[in-house]
């Protein structure tokens, strides 16, 4: 009761909800193998990314079926769970999905779950706001990562990268002009062909 106060007070869940949250954090610890501490503090977090009640439910239990499947730290990867719902603009019923595409974005990187899920706010808003889609995304990142680059690493660069390709600067765009390309063309395809598609695109021209 104590570890869910705060949920009231300080994470916009509603009076008449916190029983009902209560309860379903009690029943999920016996089932997830996170005890009702662990699962109340990960509950703080998807409430204040927006999740509340049922919904706030949902995501928790996605995020803790994931969370036990690869030994990760509950708290950070809710916190991830509900930060990609959120940028991509995803429904509680989505959780599961999302999650389950991060486990599989685990197993074809060279990287812990966690990791991943430290990582991902530094280019999920990003790429989103691209319309650049979670799939391509993460499948980059598990890319990237296979090749030794840090999960930390290759979500910076590739934020820094559809920056640029978003807006390219008049060096950029020279370059790209000396290569039969239009950097508005670039720009205005990015979500379409995706970062993966895009940096093909120009390694071809390159080449």
């Amino acid at each position: 009761q104590a570890s869910t106060t705060k949920l009231v007070t300080s994470a916009n869940e509603t009076k008449d909800n916190i029983g009902m949250v209560r309860d379903g954090i009690l029943a999920m610890a016996g089932q997830v193998g996170y005890s009702a501490m662990q699962l109340s503090d990960a509950m703080y977090k998807i409430e204040s990314g927006g999740q509340h009640g049922a919904d706030g439910l949902k995501v928790l239990q996605a995020a803790a079926e994931g969370a036990k499947t690869e030994n990760a730290n509950l708290t950070t990867v809710g916190d991830a769970v509900t930060t990609m719902l959120i940028d991509y603009h995803g429904k509680a019923d989505d959780a599961a999905l999302v999650t389950s595409k991060m486990v599989q974005a685990t197993a074809s990187g060279k990287m812990s779950f966690e990791e991943l899920a430290k990582s991902l706010s530094s280019v999920a808003p990003i790429a989103s706001a691209a319309h650049i889609s979670m799939d391509d995304m993460l499948g980059t990142l598990a890319s990237m990562t296979s090749h030794g680059i840090s999960a930390e690493q290759a979500t910076q660069n590739m934020a820094d990268a559809i920056r640029h390709l978003q807006n390219p600067t008049s060096i950029m765009r020279n370059e790209m002009n000396l290569l039969g390309i239009n950097a508005d063309d670039v720009a205005s395809k990015l979500g379409e062909r995706g970062l993966s598609g895009t940096m093909q695109y120009l390694q071809q021209a390159i080449g």
